[in-house]
């Protein structure tokens, strides 16, 4: 049954996304808050299906960016990067926040390491990007506190509660987990793929229970959230208080669209409404 669930999140994302979004252009969300998405190709079961992924800048008080995420480069993409950081020159850093978003570092990594004057712009990763893509000078893990809060308070970076961060298993399916990046200023959250918002309506949507303008919490979330106890309350508490801290505005999902307006609360609707959800996965981990 799982297998279907994720297969039909596979195919909401190819039928929901297409539409919505242009690719490769900075879209300004909020005050100094862009968000870019861009092409992400995957063959399942023969058929080759667009799921689209998304990056963002954020400029800092300072007038450097700090890069969140990164997707496919190309001329046009590389071209709007460079008219918003002078050439790169303005980035600060670029922070990967998903285990498992890891293919476009590398290149992204060929262009933007320096800047023209030679300061080199620094790149903080996962622990699984740190193993496995050894072509990117990483300055450091996620999982160091200190890290987390080097732009603080505009940018504060979170790892959600009791989740498989560190190696998620299996490789192929659990990507549940994923930094958070919240910009206080344009009161603005980008999250990869942790929960899913339906920017447009697609069968698949209704058949997870879902329609346009849910937000919805990623399939393989039984994987996702740590095997003991408590820990699925320990994650829904971890986001009721990240509603609390930051009551953040809009909500930017990595496949499937961006909530623009009324996040926190929308957000909160959601964790309420899977308290059946979070019961079932911790009575299942009592055995």
């Amino acid at each position: 049954m799982k297998s279907v669930v994720i297969f039909l999140f596979t195919l909401l994302i190819v039928n929901v996304c297409i539409a919505i979004n242009p690719i490769n252009v900075p879209v300004e969300i909020g005050k100094d808050f862009y968000n870019i998405r861009g092409d992400w190709f995957e063959v399942i079961q023969g058929v080759k299906y667009n799921l689209r992924t998304h990056m963002s800048l954020i400029r800092l008080a300072s007038g450097k960016f700090l890069v969140i995420d990164t997707i496919e480069m190309n001329n046009e993409l590389k071209s709007n990067i460079d008219k918003l950081t002078n050439n790169g020159s303005l980035i600060e850093a670029v922070v990967a926040v998903h285990p498992f978003h890891t293919t476009f570092f590398k290149p992204f990594y060929a262009i933007y390491n320096r800047t023209a004057s030679g300061r080199p712009i620094r790149y903080f990763g996962t622990p699984r990007h740190l193993r496995n893509i050894k072509d990117v000078h990483w300055d450091g893990d996620l999982t160091n506190p200190s890290i987390r809060k080097l732009w603080n308070p505009e940018v504060d970076i979170q790892i959600p509660k009791a989740t498989e961060f560190i190696n998620p298993q299996p490789e192929e399916s659990n990507h549940f987990s994923g930094a958070f990046a919240f910009h206080r200023p344009s009161k603005t959250v980008h999250i990869d793929d942790t929960f899913i918002y339906a920017e447009d309506d697609g069968p698949e949507v209704a058949l997870l229970g879902a329609k346009k303008g849910d937000l919805i919490i990623h399939p393989d979330v039984d994987n996702g959230i740590k095997q003991y106890h408590n820990a699925p309350y320990e994650f829904r508490d971890w986001v009721y208080q990240i509603i609390k801290d930051f009551q953040f505005e809009n909500i930017l999902t990595a496949h499937c669209g961006n909530l623009i307006g009324g996040g926190y609360k929308k957000l909160q609707q959601t964790i309420d409404n899977a308290s059946d959800l979070f019961k079932k996965l911790a009575d299942k981990r009592k055995n």
